[in-house]
């Protein structure tokens, strides 16, 4: 890459990418997937991470007032039910970690219109929720060094 090109990209870019304003917003399910991750205690826990993709939100633009919301992508994560959760009480309210886990994934299913007790396995109740249109709320914080991000807190 030429340099006189880059310092000039260098000079145009801002240090804060655009965010998703705070708000509920309209998007689809375009997919799922079943991944592993490590726990900051150091267990490995399997998360269910679903895309989706903005739509339907004609006025909405990024905090950089240019770019529209509707074509961008995100991604929420659900830990799934692990039997040694049933032990951890609820950070906020009643019941356990398990119960919190369980009720998140009731409250997609429902969001999708989808019954998971109709079908032989979760695998084939998620797929029935690809291109579900979906309600998800987006909240807004700042990093340590100061940056705003923007992150799905819950599909309604």
């Amino acid at each position: 890459m030429d340099m006189n090109s880059l310092f000039q990209d260098l000079k145009q870019v801002s240090d804060q990418p655009p965010v998703i304003p705070a708000g509920d917003y309209n998007a689809v399910v375009v997919g799922w997937e079943i991944d592993q991750v490590q726990t900051q205690d150091g267990q490995t826990r399997e998360v269910l991470r679903i895309a989706l993709v903005f739509q339907n939100n004609p006025s909405v633009v990024l905090t950089d007032n240019t770019t529209p919301l509707d074509g961008q992508s995100a991604e929420y994560s659900i830990f799934l039910p692990d039997e040694r959760d049933k032990s951890i009480p609820a950070k906020y309210g009643r019941g356990t970690m398990y119960d919190v886990s369980l009720r998140k994934l009731k409250r997609f299913f429902k969001a999708c219109g989808v019954d998971p007790a109709q079908y032989p396995s979760i695998e084939q109740a998620l797929d029935a929720c690809r291109d579900s249109q979906v309600m998800v709320r987006v909240a807004n914080g700042t990093t340590e060094d100061g940056l705003l991000y923007d992150r799905i807190t819950a599909i309604l």
